[in-house]
């Protein structure tokens, strides 16, 4: 008998995680094609516009740090590229870095 809902809570799990891992890899595609257009953006546009976008590259950053060091998510090269490259992108000094080098034309994740 106990073994009987040990099975349904095991099966109801799995659902549950399956259903959660596609949307999660959803979001991470997702995240991955803003990063890019941001990036693009970044490139392209001023440095007083690239401003809200390095605050969008920086709360994607955060979430994707939560998913691979809190949640041990596989998020992929491309997006571990972008929490180790973005992490500092609350100081002034990692901005100007980063927009001179996007406005130069360096582009990614790939």
């Amino acid at each position: 008998m106990i073994l009987t809902a040990v099975n349904a809570t095991m099966d109801n799990g799995l659902e549950e995680l399956a259903r959660a891992k596609e949307k999660v890899n959803q979001c991470l595609a997702a995240y991955k094609r803003e990063c890019q257009r941001l990036i693009e953006e970044i490139g392209t546009g001023s440095r007083s516009d690239a401003e809200k976008r390095f605050d969008l590259l920086f709360d994607i950053t955060g979430r994707l740090s939560k998913a691979w060091f809190v949640l041990d998510i596989n998020i992929g090269t491309d997006l571990q590229t972008v929490v180790r490259e973005f992490e500092r992108l609350h100081e002034p000094h990692t901005r100007d870095y980063w927009f001179k080098r996007f406005q130069a034309g360096e582009r990614w994740p790939t």
